[in-house]
């Protein structure tokens, strides 16, 4: 079982692959396909990202970048 430090990293890891297997399965639109794919790895580094931040403020500030990037 994976400790909680890792626990986000690993959901967003399972993520991106579970997003890339039902992509992989689309057909047409593959503009689109391409732009899913690239943004669901984006959140893992993302996540990478803030975990070196300088400060506190400096990491809740780009997960809370992450967060709302998210939604749209």
């Amino acid at each position: 079982m994976t400790d909680n430090k890792n626990q986000l990293r690993e959901d967003s890891i399972e993520l991106a692959i579970q997003i890339s297997d039902l992509c992989d399965e689309i057909k047409g639109c593959s503009v689109y396909v391409n732009q899913i794919v690239r943004s669901s790895s984006s959140i893992g580094a993302n996540i990478h990202e803030a975990k070196y931040a300088q400060s506190k403020a400096d990491f809740v500030n780009k997960l809370e970048s992450l967060f709302y990037s998210s939604l749209v």
